[in-house]
């Protein structure tokens, strides 16, 4: 990236796009869940037994290669024509790796518990967190929120711990996240204080399905940022009829690097909308993607021009960025929510920011 960059210079023009309409929405809730439990109920731990990477031996891992052509996963495209039989369908869907890189926040064992729980295919998500904690006072966060509900889910959780000390920005946390990923068709990138819609899984592969139409290409990624929930833990409330958002260019920064923000719109679109900005929060692709563009590891303290960054990468090899055209996962955007943030505890060194922004 370089200072003050030409916004054309990185991002294609929408404006020669076709938007095709779209006749269906997404598919009624999924069947109620088992009865949620009070905040103040015990949590359920991860499984001792999982395997867990020290924090040198996970620092030192590479980022995923990219590999040939050869090698490469297929683009998945949802719509066959459906099984017979609602088993036989569950099990033709894809799976969803959902990365999610965490520091020090005890919003990520809710968000770990409510995607669970309000996926219409649970069996099929599986989750790859990085907890950049302090081993000793944060080690009662570090574990999926709930009861007997969430503990036939904890095998499909992978993990690796760090001391938060050596924390160096979201992009090193970012690619520790992607190397849990074990070959599923779709992943889903979030922060760690996220809540859901319910049958969320399913309404991302419808989404993604008609954004690849209207594109007329499979190169699409899913990606906004999401309309914001109040409260924490338990006591977590989405709001009811939340608008669609799409991304815009708002300014400069002192940097020189471009901010973002996102724009409600007055009423929802027939179908998922072209955009030209994307989320590192909120992104939804096939795992294609990971093998194309993965973060790199070596751009300590980098926050503001992550995003424009991957997006370049994204764009240089094929890859649309499309809005969907309503609300999946909201975000937790109350700073007051996390005393104990990325900014308030480490030391950022600011030439190893500058030169992660100037290279």
């Amino acid at each position: 990236l370089r200072h003050r960059y030409s916004i054309t210079a990185f991002f294609y023009s929408a404006s020669s796009q076709a938007h095709k309409q779209s006749a269906s929405a997404a598919t009624a809730a999924a069947a109620a869940r088992e009865t949620a439990e009070d905040a103040a109920e015990p949590c359920t731990q991860l499984h001792a037994g999982q395997a867990q990477q020290s924090a040198a031996a996970a620092m030192s891992e590479q980022a995923p290669q990219r590999p040939s052509s050869a090698q490469q996963p297929a683009l998945v495209t949802i719509g066959a024509a459906a099984p017979a039989t609602a088993e036989a369908q569950a099990s033709c869907l894809p799976r969803t790796f959902v990365s999610i890189a965490a520091f020090r926040d005890e919003e990520c064992q809710w968000t770990l518990r409510d995607l669970f729980l309000k996926a219409a295919h649970p069996e099929r998500v599986f989750v790859g967190v990085v907890w950049q904690i302090d081993p000793v006072e944060d080690q009662g966060f570090v574990r999926v929120a709930g009861t007997a509900t969430t503990q036939k889910y904890l095998k499909q959780v992978r993990e690796v711990r760090l001391h938060y000390q050596t924390a160096t920005g979201p992009c090193a946390a970012r690619s520790l996240a992607q190397q849990l990923w074990q070959g599923e068709e779709f992943v889903l990138q979030i922060d760690a204080h996220m809540r859901f819609v319910e049958g969320w899984d399913e309404i991302l592969l419808q989404q993604h399905h008609l954004a690849q139409q209207a594109a007329g290409q499979e190169r699409v990624v899913l990606s906004t940022y999401p309309v914001g929930y109040s409260g924490v833990g338990a006591a977590a409330a989405i709001p009811d009829d939340a608008p669609a958002i799409l991304l815009c260019a708002k300014d400069f920064g002192e940097d020189g690097l471009l901010r973002t923000q996102g724009r409600c719109l007055r009423q929802r679109p027939a179908g998922p909308l072209p955009s030209l900005f994307w989320a590192a929060g909120f992104s939804f692709a096939p795992a294609a993607l990971l093998l194309e563009v993965p973060y790199c590891p070596h751009l300590p303290h980098l926050f503001f021009g992550e995003e424009s960054y991957m997006l370049a990468r994204m764009v240089t090899r094929g890859w649309q960025v499309w809005a969907p055209n309503q609300p999946v996962v909201f975000h937790q955007w109350e700073r007051s929510a996390r005393l104990k943030s990325y900014q308030a505890c480490v030391k950022i060194d600011a030439m190893q920011r500058h030169a992660s922004q100037t290279q």
